[in-house]
């Protein structure tokens, strides 16, 4: 496959990497209990261990200026140093405890069956199918989420407008998305110089974790008690 094509088809993907727990804690809709679940459960699948998801890459990486790419986005999600001023998972954790979530929950967070399904498949895809693999699934696809993507401003975060964050830690929250975004930038410029026998390995991979990531999320629509989605009339 060329590398245009495999671009836009990973692209293709990944924009199906949306669902209505997105869309309700966009609009307000959602209930209290979603943000809870939501916090808890992303920080044991893929946000405390972000790090490790693009170290597991960069150790098997045999080109230089990706290993240094991969680097610093380790360094800055690790340690903050770079922009954000503290560790990403920190950042996590404070908006969480501003949104009135008892940080002691994070200790020990059992996880939903589709939250244990989700996180075996970003293992395996980052330490068993290669580097590329690795790569994309590590600074793309996790990296890519929808909470706070396109906000301009601290009171316009949803999280501002509908469940009560102050303008400060919106403003802190929305700065961890523009780290993200930036690192999401960078990793689609990296995705464009994988080898091309990589590309149908990456591909299926990143199917699989979509796959995974959208019956995760709907468990999470069902523990918090939202409605089924509706059924089409035929």
């Amino acid at each position: 496959m060329q590398t245009p094509d495999f671009v836009s088809s990973l692209r293709a993907i990944l924009a199906r990497k949306s669902h209505r727990t997105e869309q309700a804690l966009a609009s307000g809709r959602a209930p209290r209990e979603l943000l809870t679940w939501l916090f808890e459960q992303e920080f044991i699948v893929w946000v405390r261990d972000t790090a490790i998801f693009l170290g597991r890459a960069y150790v098997e990486c045999p080109t230089a200026a990706t290993r240094a790419a991969l680097a610093a986005m380790i360094y800055e999600a690790e340690t903050g140093a770079l922009v954000l001023g503290e560790p990403h998972q920190t950042r996590w954790l404070a908006t969480a405890a501003a949104l009135a979530i008892p940080l002691g929950r994070f200790q020990s967070v059992t996880p939903l069956h589709e939250s244990a399904r989700l996180r075996a498949y970003l293992d395996e895809a980052t330490m068993e199918e290669g580097w590329e693999v690795a790569l994309v699934i590590a600074s793309i696809f996790t990296i890519d989420t929808g909470l706070g993507r396109g906000v301009k401003s601290p009171q316009m975060h949803p999280l501002a407008l509908h469940y009560g964050l102050a303008t400060a830690d919106a403003a802190a929250a929305l700065a961890l998305c523009e780290v993200r975004s930036a690192h999401l930038a960078k990793a689609w410029t990296l995705a464009a110089t994988l080898p091309e026998e990589s590309h149908a390995r990456v591909l299926a991979a990143a199917e699989e974790a979509l796959d995974r990531w959208l019956d995760y999320r709907e468990a999470l629509a069902r523990a918090c008690g939202m409605s089924p989605p509706s059924v089409p009339a035929v």
